[in-house]
C-alpha cells in the first residue's frame, strides 16, 4: 500500500509567479501511483490566491480546508467557506472559481479531482484559453479575442 502523509507536507512555491499567487503547493498523486484523478494540498497566506477566476471544460474539482476559513470567488461574488465544508466546482462556466486567503492567518485547502488527458480552461477575468493536450508543444494560453474562423490560414 502506498502512503502520503499531508499532515506535515514539503510544499513549493513557484516564485516565477505573480506575488499575488505564491502559495505553497504539494502534488502527492504521482508518487502514489495516480493517474486519473488528482490532489493538491495549498499552503495559503493571507491575501494570496490558489490561481486566478477560471473555470475547466475537461474536469471536475472539489476544494475543502482542513484548519481554517478559505474564500471562494465565483459568479455570486467572493464566500467565505469554513474548515471541512464541501465545496464542488462542475465542468463548465457554471463551475467558475478561485480559491483566496482573505484572513488574517495562513490557511491548507485541499484540492481533488479528475485529471483530463485533454483540457481547456477559461479565465474570464482576464479573457485567456487555456489549452493542454498532453503534447507540451501544443499546449498554451491564449487571448480569446484572438480567435480566428473554423478555415483562418487553410488552403483554397
Amino acid at each position: 500500500m502506498r502512503t502520503f502523509d499531508l499532515r506535515d507536507p514539503e510544499f513549493t512555491i513557484d516564485e516565477s509567479e505573480p506575488e499575488r499567487f505564491h502559495v505553497g503547493m504539494v502534488r502527492p498523486g504521482s508518487s502514489l501511483g495516480a493517474k486519473h484523478t488528482g490532489i493538491s494540498m495549498y499552503e495559503i497566506p493571507p491575501g494570496k490566491a490558489v490561481c486566478p477566476l477560471h473555470w475547466e471544460a475537461g474536469d471536475e474539482e472539489w476544494a475543502m480546508s482542513v484548519d481554517g476559513p478559505m474564500w471562494v470567488r465565483d459568479d455570486d461574488g467572493t464566500h467565505r467557506v469554513e474548515a471541512f465544508q464541501l465545496v464542488f466546482f462542475p465542468r463548465g462556466p457554471e463551475g467558475v472559481h478561485q480559491i483566496l486567503n482573505d484572513g488574517d492567518a495562513t490557511v491548507r485547502v485541499l484540492m481533488f479531482g479528475e485529471i483530463a488527458t485533454l483540457g481547456a480552461s477559461f479565465y474570464p477575468d482576464s479573457n485567456k484559453v487555456g489549452i493542454w493536450t498532453g503534447t507540451e508543444s501544443a499546449d498554451g494560453l491564449f487571448v480569446h479575442s484572438t480567435a480566428v474562423p473554423y478555415f483562418h490560414g487553410e488552403p483554397g
